[in-house]
């Protein structure tokens, strides 16, 4: 598999993903998944990390902070809910 097969199965996976039909096909029988949100980040720091093995996904990591969403979607959420 080159480069553009990797990126190819990657956004197949995203687009799978977003849509909510994720086929096991796109996946490795031992797929593992796994998000962290621990660790002294900046407001900015995001990343992920894909493996892919024999045309596969076999792993999506996730490393993010937690406190950044929390300061996004909180106001939202409170906008949202009615006063009594």
């Amino acid at each position: 598999m080159n480069r553009a097969d990797s990126h190819r199965l990657v956004h197949d996976f995203f687009a799978a993903v977003t849509a909510g039909e994720l086929p096991d096909a796109l996946l490795t029988p031992d797929m593992q998944g796994w998000t962290t949100t621990q660790g002294a980040l900046s407001k900015a720091a995001y990343e992920q990390a894909i493996r892919v093995r024999n045309g596969r996904i076999a792993a999506v990591a996730e490393h993010f902070n937690a406190l950044v969403v929390q300061e996004k979607m909180f106001p939202l959420v409170r906008g949202a809910v009615p006063k009594s």
